[in-house]
């Protein structure tokens, strides 16, 4: 229940598992959710 990056996106669930697998990823993730996160949420609509 420590996962930061879960609150803030929910929806995105390989963004959560890759933050689990590497932590120290979670800003890379964090990057990269932000730089497209209307692409990730239109694909799943």
């Amino acid at each position: 229940m420590s996962l930061l990056p879960v609150k803030v996106a929910p929806p995105v669930t390989e963004t959560a598992k890759a933050s689990m697998e590497r932590p120290k990823a979670m800003r890379r993730v964090d990057i990269m959710s932000m730089s497209f996160p209307h692409h990730q949420e239109d694909h799943r609509l």
